[in-house]
């Protein structure tokens, strides 16, 4: 009976075959990354990529995951999704790819527009929080330790 591989052995393989690799370098390549003593048969892997199975395998994690809503809203994003995960198992920064579409998410329901005000609004007052903590730090000690001070000097 073949093993069962986890969800990110297949997505990595599938990806790679994708990217050009030969079945061989595929198997090698899962085996050095996931520190596999035996790489899925070329059989399995086969499989894998014939059922074009990035986006299936997504969705059923999920599935599998999230509340029970979620998957609903999510199946219109699997195509954006298995990108953004493709993209993250390439070695992007996985954080800013989920920013990005999560970006593109916004400005979908707000518009480039308001997106943007928003964007504005929001750095602006972030620098001037900064400001304030910037401020309040330059001084000589913080109330705990000027309370301390007036202990010790009574």
């Amino acid at each position: 009976m073949p093993k069962k591989y986890p969800v990110e052995i297949r997505l990595f393989a599938v990806q790679k075959k994708m990217e050009g690799h030969s079945w061989d370098r595929v198997a090698e390549m899962v085996r050095q990354n996931f520190g596999l003593n035996s790489a899925p048969s070329r059989r399995q892997m086969t499989k894998w990529v014939a059922k074009n199975s990035l986006p299936d395998v997504v969705m059923k994690e999920i599935n599998h995951r999230l509340p029970k809503h979620a998957p609903e809203w999510l199946s219109t994003q699997q195509d954006v999704l298995a990108k953004v995960l493709a993209e993250g198992m390439r070695g992007k920064d996985f954080g800013i790819l989920m920013a990005k579409w999560m970006f593109s998410q916004m400005k979908a329901i707000l518009g480039p527009q308001r997106l943007t005000m928003a964007w504005d609004e929001f750095t602006e007052e972030e620098a001037r929080l900064q400001q304030d903590n910037n401020a309040t730090s330059d001084k000589t000690g913080t109330p705990f330790t000027e309370e301390i001070v007036r202990e010790e000097g009574s």
